[in-house]
């Protein structure tokens, strides 16, 4: 896996970090790296939704219409 690399790269590497990066590349890994991107991609979209929400509350609480503004004091 690791023949791409220079002689000198492999050698300043050392066995066992040139192993690690072997066996962390092999493919055997995929589902794994699969569900960490799940997980990122999750916690993004909740980051954004979080951030629209408390967006909106603020601009009710701040709104000149009494509805709003009550809505707004409930979030």
């Amino acid at each position: 896996m690791l023949d791409f690399l220079p002689e000198w790269l492999r050698n300043g590497l050392g066995e066992d970090a040139t192993f690690w990066l072997g066996y962390l590349t092999n493919g055997k890994h995929l589902t794994w790296y699969a569900s960490v991107q799940y997980t990122l991609a999750a916690a993004v979209f909740g980051m954004l939704a979080a951030l629209a929400m408390g967006l909106l509350g603020a601009a009710a609480r701040n709104s000149r219409a009494a509805p709003l503004r009550f809505i707004g004091g409930l979030y």
